[in-house]
């Protein structure tokens, strides 16, 4: 994967759901500088 850009991008279902299901997922990308996007 040398030279591609990626992310993370979750769609949840509930405004809610992202900081009961995935807070950690979301704090260690941010953190890494990695683009997270979340959709509710």
């Amino acid at each position: 994967m040398d030279g591609q850009k990626g992310g993370l991008l979750l769609v949840m279902a509930h405004p809610d759901d992202e900081s009961m299901g995935s807070g950690g997922l979301v704090l260690r990308h941010t953190r890494a500088g990695i683009p997270t996007y979340l959709i509710c």
